[in-house]
């Protein structure tokens, strides 16, 4: 009976969780979307491809520095002492340092591979790297709090972090400092986000270092981080391969449609982590877990199919007239880079909950086949196609990390009916779109063309699933007053 009201409390805990994220998302999003429709008109994309570069060098460091510990201890299924939780806390501040120590030596070496970085793009990243300092005491009190299904505080932390980020950002492209907005906004937001999540979790380490004392979490932890480290090449063709092959606008312009589409891509991602918190609680529960990653991945299809059938049937009139000409070279980028959110949103949920049965090593053995392909052949479509080759890579590279996933689930005995997954929401999607060919062949591409087609068919859209999904609607409405509760 107690097992039942646990695997109950947790169910109702991770739905929650999800609504709060979901919540979180729509304002980090709604920010996210002013915040780069004021950068973008402020600053050239020359200056979003110099700080990709940047952005990918640091996130090398952040990786290296963590070696999945703290999803180890999200994952660990009894609780943390504080000894445990201390020798995180150092050994994540020791290896920061020694990386951040490293990297300030090397960084002059940098311009060998990126020959488009100046003497003062290099000293902008090792002004950035300090925040591999800074890091190590947030990651260690969001993982306890995400241990506990404490997403309200987690969305909070995030969310001031976006907000000061932005608001630094645009006042210091305003004042014309070029790529250094992004650094110091980059910086504030870390302090930011540090303050608030020691505000919530009044813990500070005594000094404790034992590694005998989370030696099960560290072997835990290395399949863990080799997974991210997959997962973060994964996401890596743009600052490697275009970085190198190409010039800084196109990498700008890459990462500009990256960017569009992590708005239904971040949402996917946020599902996956309270779907690996929730699933490291009922890990023997494989008929929950199943069933939670159909609902998930069906909320998740209203939300992408939204941004995949407005991006392809608007996106050009839109770059067109909110972000001006310069970003439309853009937009076949973007076309290939939203199409793959559809397949995220289930290696989202998929691979968390893979990942909660502690069969990191399955997804780590996948991904030594399945992103060395993806990395090839993104090289050659960007010699066949140039840059939007790259975002050609990642759309098939998600397809077939999907499919995989799938597998692997039916091998762990997480049975899921792949038909009402793919099959059924295929005909909704060419029934859609088909209304936005409709739309454009009755409108024109004017501004206010524009603005009517995207009214009538978020309207359509709307009443649409409305009707398909009514028998979920009480349950929506549930989530929703629980995350307002």
């Amino acid at each position: 009976m107690k097992n039942e009201v646990d695997i109950l409390s947790v169910k109702q805990r991770a739905m929650k969780g999800m609504a709060i994220l979901t919540l979180r998302e729509v304002l980090m999003k709604g920010i996210a979307f002013i915040g780069q429709l004021l950068l973008v008109r402020l600053l050239l994309p020359e200056y979003f491809g110099v700080f990709t570069i940047i952005s990918f060098i640091i996130n090398v460091a952040d990786i290296i520095t963590d070696l999945g510990l703290t999803m180890a201890l999200i994952q660990k299924k009894d609780t943390p002492t504080k000894k445990q939780i201390a020798t995180v806390y150092y050994f994540k501040l020791l290896l920061s340092l020694s990386v951040f120590l490293l990297l300030i030596f090397l960084s002059r070496y940098l311009p060998l591979f990126y020959q488009q970085l100046t003497a003062q793009h290099i000293v902008m990243l090792q002004v950035c790297l300090l925040i591999l300092l800074i890091k190590p005491l947030r990651t260690t009190h969001v993982a306890l709090l995400e241990r506990d299904l404490q997403y309200k505080k987690v969305s909070s932390i995030d969310l001031f972090g976006m907000v000061f980020y932005y608001l630094s950002a645009i006042l210091f492209a305003y004042l014309h400092f070029g790529v250094w907005s992004f650094i110091i906004a980059l910086i504030i937001k870390e302090l930011i986000e540090a303050l608030v999540a020691l505000y919530y979790v009044r813990w500070f380490p005594d000094f404790a270092f034992s590694l005998s004392s989370i030696k099960a979490m560290t072997k835990i932890g290395v399949y863990f981080q080799t997974g991210s480290i997959f997962s973060f090449i994964h996401q890596s063709t743009i600052p490697v391969i275009a970085g190198i092959k190409t010039s800084t606008r196109d990498v700008g312009l890459l990462d500009w449609s990256a960017n569009v589409a992590s708005i239904p891509r971040s949402l996917s991602e946020n599902v996956g982590r309270v779907s690996f918190s929730s699933f490291s609680r009922i890990q023997e529960d494989k008929f929950l877990i199943a069933k939670t990653i159909e609902k998930s991945f069906n909320y998740l299809t209203v939300i992408s199919f939204f941004f995949i059938l407005v991006t392809l049937g608007f996106g050009h009139d839109i770059v067109k007239y909110i972000l001006t000409d310069k970003w439309l070279p853009a937009v076949p980028a973007l076309y290939w880079y939203i199409g793959g959110t559809f397949f995220l949103n289930g290696t989202a949920s998929l691979g968390h909950g893979i990942l909660a049965m502690g069969k990191s090593k399955a997804l780590f053995l996948l991904s030594l086949f399945i992103i060395p392909g993806e990395w090839l052949l993104s090289y050659l479509l960007l010699l066949k196609y140039g840059y939007v080759g790259i975002a050609m890579g990642s759309f098939f590279g998600l397809a077939a990390m999907f499919f995989s996933y799938l597998i692997l689930c039916q091998k762990y005995g997480i049975y899921l009916h792949v038909y009402s997954l793919l099959v059924s929401k295929f005909y909704i999607f060419l029934l859609l779109l088909f209304l936005t060919l409709g739309l454009n062949n009755v409108f024109g591409h004017s501004a206010l063309d524009l603005f009517l087609k995207l009214f009538l068919f978020s309207i359509s859209f709307c009443t649409f699933y409305f009707f398909y999904m009514r028998k979920d609607v009480p349950e929506i409405i549930s989530l929703l007053k629980m995350t307002i509760r």
